[in-house]
């Protein structure tokens, strides 16, 4: 695609010419004495088929580009080969062009389109609303483990595309591409939670050698198998395998599998393939996981796991335990949560990783149509709905539906996990939202720990029953001890689920709002208090369908410590408010119908008690719903 523009060039001198400058008639290009200037990103010059908007990163070999296409009214990203490539990796982006071109898969990025730029050849891809899963590891360290399983059946389901995909290069048919460079610098996460793998630049057709034509090795230190380390000539599709047990760990351990900073020292690790292992780390990993990953990062390639769908079946079969939520919304509900702190990289593109094509991500602004009132009862007693509510009086001059929510977050106050990564894997692990389960056999749970705290509170009760003990401390609004106290659990204790309720209520209090969303990451709690705090959590980011669906599990689940009465009062309310949400953003008659069935039922529940805010919303809501079915009738 060229451009009605010439870049900026700066002249050669001519070898023949004793130094001399000379002038040229030649087209600018790599093989040109005009050399192209890449441009910084901040004119709009035309590339690819938009013009560039800013840089978003830029690596040995290429720049990527942000491009806005007019006539699509989107933005692309476009990556564009720098002047100065030698030819060996010229021909790698070529390959890359035509390799990733012919791959159309939902985790494999997208290309639209190729060309040269003044020479230059680029590709233009989509571009991604999200962050690398480098990005995410080191701001996050240990990610929670369904996250990690989640992540990893998105990524084993891009591989086995590439590893069986039949295509054309030069007119000669293949079938299987290795990647040969994966690593989460080339995983994108979005947004909507697609997980897409990228950077197809060394990759290549099933059986053909790894090495460069002066036998170097190419790919990455820390992740490349080690039989092409060896001097091994071909790589398979075992060496992807590798490199994706390093991925799994890496998301799972918080630090790379061959950390490593001095060469030396990590030349030796590789060869002997000498890793800390998973168990090691004290993180609450299934032990059918460890193995699996300890099948992946087998030293013997013969020995290793022979394809990417064994991993893919294992993996889901282990994800299925930890979560009954599809990978893609899971991964969607983790990226958003972390918004808050990961935004700070998209700040600083240059510490991105090269392709990073990161968008902007808003975080669930609340509708100017909600406002908020706490509802009767105590504290989290008994009697009180789980939640934390504010006092919002309503505006007259309202004439839209009035349905209470959760305070959503604003656009500078996005979820994000409490803490950056700690030095303690445990501790990073506790803090990043860790998976607790009730499958003892599968998880390799810490103990409690005893604390002078836990001493004392032991002496002023007069027992060693912490979960009592517990129980009386967030009840007396003591939220901060109440955590403490639950850390100090033992195992068993710590995964009933009335300790998880008092957790839920602790943080709930605290009004941890980054913590209370690891907390939800978890697997659920059978229990009507534990469904309708999750539904008002999803609410608050407009997840209305979901949340819905909740209120609804809410009141087929018993109460364990909560007034079962007043939860199921909660979720009817909370469902009819979700309902006219939906009603607000689709404004179809069916959602209408829904919403003032949903009210009308709140309405039914407290027939008997017409001063209960509840009662009083609904009527509001039941009369304006009203009113709109008569507008739309004239």
């Amino acid at each position: 695609m060229g451009t009605t523009s010439i870049p900026p060039s700066v002249d050669v001198p001519d070898r023949n010419s004793g130094g001399a400058e000379v002038s040229t008639v030649t087209p600018p290009g790599i093989l040109s004495r005009q050399i192209p200037v890449l441009p910084n990103g901040s004119a709009a010059v035309p590339l690819g088929s938009g013009t560039i908007m800013s840089v978003l990163g830029e690596g040995g070999a290429a720049v990527v580009y942000e491009i806005w296409v007019e006539k699509l009214g989107i933005s692309r990203a476009v990556k564009v080969l720098k002047p100065n490539a030698s030819v060996e990796t010229t021909g790698r982006f070529e390959t890359e062009m035509r390799i990733t071109a012919q791959l159309r898969h939902p985790n494999i990025i997208e290309i639209h389109n190729v060309g040269d730029w003044h020479g230059l050849p680029y590709i233009e891809m989509e571009k991604i609303d999200g962050f690398s899963l480098d990005a995410v590891i080191r701001e996050r360290g240990s990610l929670p483990l369904k996250v990690c399983t989640a992540i990893g059946i998105l990524v084993c389901r891009a591989l086995d595309f590439t590893h069986n995909h039949a295509y054309l290069i030069n007119d000669k048919r293949h079938v299987g591409i290795l990647h040969r460079d994966l690593k989460p610098g080339n995983i994108m996460i979005s947004k909507n939670g697609m997980v897409k793998l990228m950077d197809f630049g060394i990759a290549t057709p099933t059986g053909v050698s790894m090495h460069t034509m002066d036998g170097t090795v190419v790919g990455s230190m820390q992740y490349i198998a080690p039989e092409l380390l060896e001097g091994a000539k071909r790589a398979s599709p075992r060496s992807d395998i590798f490199s994706l047990g390093c991925v799994l760990y890496e998301m799972i351990a918080g630090q790379r599998t061959f950390p490593e900073k001095n060469m030396a020292k990590l030349v030796t690790a590789r060869m002997k393939n000498a890793y800390m292992p998973v168990s090691e780390f004290k993180v609450k990993c299934p032990k059918k996981l460890i193995k699996l990953i300890n099948a992946c990062l087998t030293l013997n390639p013969d020995r290793r796991i022979g394809s990417v769908a064994e991993i893919l079946s294992r993996l889901e079969k282990i994800h299925s335990r930890l979560s009954k939520e599809k990978p893609e919304d899971l991964v969607e509900y983790y990226i958003n949560t972390l918004e808050k702190n990961i935004v700070g990289y998209r700040r600083k593109p240059r510490i991105l990783p090269k392709v990073a094509a990161c968008g902007a991500v808003a975080a669930a602004a609340a509708c100017a149509w909600l406002f908020y009132m706490k509802p009767a009862g105590g504290s989290h007693g008994a009697t009180s709905a789980p939640g934390n509510f504010s006092s919002v009086k309503a505006s007259p001059a309202s004439k839209g539906p009035v349905a209470h929510q959760p305070t959503a977050p604003s656009s500078a106050e996005g979820l994000s996990l409490p803490v950056k990564k700690a030095s303690d894997p445990e501790k990073a692990r506790a803090q990043a939202g860790d998976i607790q389960s009730n499958h003892a056999e599968d998880l390799l749970l810490p103990s409690g720990t005893a604390t002078p705290l836990v001493a004392s509170l032991q002496k002023q009760y007069g027992t060693n029953d912490l979960l009592k003990i517990l129980a009386e401390e967030t009840n007396k609004g003591d939220f901060t001890t109440a955590l403490s106290l639950f850390d100090a659990l033992d195992r068993e204790s710590a995964a009933t689920v009335a300790a998880r309720l008092y957790k839920l209520r602790a943080l709930q209090g605290l009004g941890n709002k980054e913590a209370l969303g690891a907390f939800f990451l978890r697997p659920d709690v059978p229990d009507k208090e534990y469904y309708l705090a999750k539904a008002q959590h999803l609410a608050s980011f407009r997840r209305y369908a979901e949340a819905e669906a909740l209120c609804d599990e809410s009141r087929r689940a018993p109460a364990s410590i909560g007034d079962a009465g007043a939860l199921d009062l909660t979720s009817s309310y909370v469902k009819a408010s979700c309902l006219t949400g939906d009603f607000m953003v689709q404004a179809t008659e069916e959602a209408r119908k829904k919403a003032l069935d949903a009210w009308s039922e709140v309405q039914n529940l407290l027939m008997g008690n017409p001063g209960h805010p509840y009662f009083k919303l609904a009527e509001k809501n039941i009369q304006v719903l009203t009113d709109q079915a008569s507008k739309q009738a004239r």
